[in-house]
């Protein structure tokens, strides 16, 4: 049987005692005492402190490579988003480094970051691939997030960003993606989240859609869209 654990003094919301004890046994939270009246095992005093649950992260990036600090003299002078992407910026800038970066180097990374991350309260969080823009890079982000994964207290949720950015050098890429690299990803993590950014610049609404169906053909799957609203263009799937 697993040890039951006492929180002692805590702050809780609403405040009504101001201080209680919360009772914790088998993962769950069994009991809300007054404080110093529960009994357990173990005891951490939490001094008056707030006790909240876990932050959840819906919607993450941590695991890329290389930096951008060039491009924010470019903001600073006007450009947007879409006049970085086109000087070869943003995106396509991180795309460089995480093909250039190992996938041990990738999962050290996001590790660090995810300890960040739970030292400021957050024990779920998801994250993205979507830097890689090839088969093999996809991959390799995808087993290093699964990596770090393994050596974080809390819990990492994967999602396979597929359509991303349109890599220029890749002749037919949506095709690449759909035909390719969405039915590698899939073998190898089956039943994962494919996500696709649509957006001027980016995957165009029918390419999200065919990305989208070709994945429901694979089987059981979650899908997630986001757009952006640019100069007044918003595409909703």
């Amino acid at each position: 049987m697993s040890a039951s654990l006492a929180i002692r003094n805590a702050r809780l919301s609403p405040p009504n005692p101001p201080l209680a004890d919360v009772l914790v046994s088998g993962g769950m939270i069994q009991a809300v005492e007054a404080a110093g009246t529960g009994a357990a095992d173990m005891a951490i005093e939490a001094g008056g402190r707030v006790l909240l649950p876990g932050f959840v992260d819906a919607h993450t990036h941590a695991c890329w490579a290389g930096d951008r600090l060039a491009e924010f003299e470019m903001k600073l002078r006007g450009a947007g988003y879409l006049d970085i992407l086109k000087a070869g910026g943003g995106i396509l800038s991180t795309v460089r480094a995480v093909r250039a970066a190992s996938g041990s180097e990738l999962a050290e990374n996001l590790l660090q970051r995810l300890g960040l991350m739970l030292k400021e309260g957050t024990t779920t969080v998801e994250v993205k691939s979507g830097y890689g823009l090839t088969t093999r890079d996809e991959l390799k982000m995808l087993r290093a997030i699964a990596a770090a994964a393994q050596h974080f207290a809390g819990t990492v949720v994967p999602t396979a960003l597929l359509g991303h950015a349109m890599d220029p050098d890749q002749p037919h890429f949506v095709d690449t993606v759909v035909n390719e690299t969405l039915p590698a990803v899939h073998d190898e993590f089956p039943g994962i989240a494919i996500d696709a950014f649509c957006e001027q610049g980016a995957w165009s609404l029918a390419d999200c859609r065919r990305l989208f169906e070709r994945a429901r053909s694979l089987g059981p799957i979650n899908l997630t869209a986001w757009a952006v609203l640019i100069s007044g263009w918003n595409s909703v799937l």
